[in-house]
């Protein structure tokens, strides 16, 4: 994560619950990852950022994936079809998430 004398404007969004929850998730992992730092929501936003910009910077270099990121990477339903297995031929639902 860039630290330092760099500059920085601050910046509004509006996000769903949803991207919120799992932001906060991401930040209770950094802080299981580093024992004693504790990881603001905007920490982790930024390490997201950074990390993603970084992934779709690198893809724009030869050898990275064509013309940027995957159209299938980006759609919603396209995930969501992947992170769900269907059982519904034996009957069962999988939930994907612990209930809150």
């Amino acid at each position: 994560m860039a630290r330092g004398p760099e500059q920085r404007k601050p910046a509004n969004f509006r996000l769903p619950l949803s991207i919120l929850r799992r932001i906060d998730l991401h930040a209770a992992r950094m802080e299981r990852q580093m024992p004693g730092i504790q990881v603001s929501k905007t920490g982790a936003l930024l390490n997201l950022l950074e990390t993603a910009l970084g992934l779709a910077e690198a893809s724009d270099e030869p050898g990275g994936m064509a013309g940027g990121v995957d159209a299938e990477m980006v759609s919603t339903k396209a995930s969501k079809k992947r992170a769900r297995p269907s059982l519904k031929s034996k009957g069962q639902r999988v939930r994907t998430r612990p209930k809150r």
